[in-house]
């Protein structure tokens, strides 16, 4: 069961709590968390739905009341695991994870209509050495852009890897590996 809970930054006061189960029995669990300008809330969670586990946000209002939920199959039939959550100036939230495409680890990334959840775009990377590759870190920009951050295996070793998704679309805009010195993991 994965919960969450709001305090009262001023006295530490627990303001509400929510707890969501998955309902398959299986072990769900809190990930990641943001909020917006609004001070809703958004929970990245690892839920298993009876065969494997995906990837599920929830938005609650600042005051805890439940607005939405929205479930991520990543890759389909799948393993998919949240690594982290940030939400833009509409209130779109964009998830990053990792999502199993039946011989690895990809990253996957989604972002969801701030509204209802719904699916505006999503966006995968397997690295160049089709190895476990996994999304650390996820912001949104001035421009509700989206920079993504984490580790691609590379055939030897792994590297760090930056990209950049355009708000609208999910465009690729840029990317970016870095590769430190002595070629050993990063």
């Amino acid at each position: 069961r994965a919960v969450t809970a709001a305090f009262n930054v001023s006295n530490s006061l627990h303001t509400w709590l929510a707890r969501y189960d998955g309902g398959a029995g299986g072990d769900d669990s809190a990930k990641a968390v943001a909020s917006d300008v609004f001070g809703n809330v958004y929970v990245a969670t690892r839920v298993w739905n009876g065969e494997d586990t995906d990837i599920v946000v929830r938005k609650y209002s600042a005051a805890g009341e439940f607005l939405w939920s929205a479930a991520i199959d990543g890759a389909g039939a799948s393993q998919d695991y949240p690594t982290d959550i940030a939400v833009d100036s509409e209130g779109n939230a964009v998830v990053a994870g990792k999502a199993w495409n039946g011989a690895n680890f990809d990253w996957y990334i989604a972002k969801l209509a701030a509204f209802d959840g719904d699916l505006l775009w999503d966006a995968k990377l397997n690295g160049p050495g089709s190895s476990d590759d996994t999304p650390t870190a996820v912001a949104v920009d001035s421009q509700n852009n989206v920079v993504v951050a984490g580790q691609l295996w590379n055939d030897f070793n792994l590297d760090w890897h930056v990209v950049k998704y355009a708000g609208t679309g999910g465009g690729l805009l840029w990317d970016e590996t870095i590769n430190g010195n002595g070629s050993s993991e990063d």
